[in-house]
């Protein structure tokens, strides 16, 4: 998990900011297409141990 964050770091130059954590794939999916309708911006879904979490990247 820490890797993926700093790598999405390195790439996007910002820190990834979680706006969410689900228990299935689906879930976390779902919200994350809601949310890129919303925010416009770029979403990150990242497998955890016990669940996926959504994470904003970039920008306010």
């Amino acid at each position: 998990m820490a890797q993926i964050l700093c790598a999405l770091t390195r790439l996007f130059r910002s820190k990834p900011q979680s706006i969410g954590f689900f228990a299935t794939r689906e879930q976390a999916t779902g919200y994350a297409r809601r949310e890129l309708g919303h925010l416009g911006k770029r979403i990150a879904v990242v497998n955890h141990l016990d669940g996926f979490a959504v994470y904003r990247i970039g920008g306010l």
